[in-house]
């Protein structure tokens, strides 16, 4: 089933590929950073957007690499992000996240958990 899913994804994601990094994407470029909630669980996590450069970092969350994880599934339609990661034990996590000017709020799910990610824009990187 979570192969099913990730191959949906993967269309679904391939469907928004004419407007990835378009000059309507323009405002989601950038370093940003904020906490991840789940549950009574928290930490911090770091995404970086560039034409060059995708990725995502998590801390405190046990199943994911400290290291930045590449994000190779991923999506940009005007103001929202898709996207996916597998954890190191190959878990899906699964987010959509949505630009309110300086600030990113995500969506997610993990292993069934529901997520939130409130992100902040540190740097303007093209």
């Amino acid at each position: 089933m979570q192969k099913f899913i990730f191959k949906l994804l993967i269309i679904v994601f391939s469907s928004f590929s004419s407007v990835l990094f378009g000059e309507q994407t323009k405002g989601i470029y950038g370093t940003w950073e904020g906490p991840w909630y789940e549950g009574m669980s928290s930490g911090e996590v770091t995404l970086v957007l560039t034409e060059k450069k995708q990725s995502i970092r998590f801390t405190n969350f046990l199943s994911m690499e400290v290291l930045p994880i590449v994000l190779e599934n991923y999506a940009i339609n005007k103001n929202k992000l898709f996207f996916v990661v597998q954890d190191k034990l190959g878990h899906l996590f699964t987010a959509e996240c949505e630009l309110q000017y300086q600030k990113m709020k995500c969506s997610a799910e993990h292993e069934g958990f529901g997520f939130l990610l409130e992100l902040k824009k540190l740097s303007i990187l093209e």
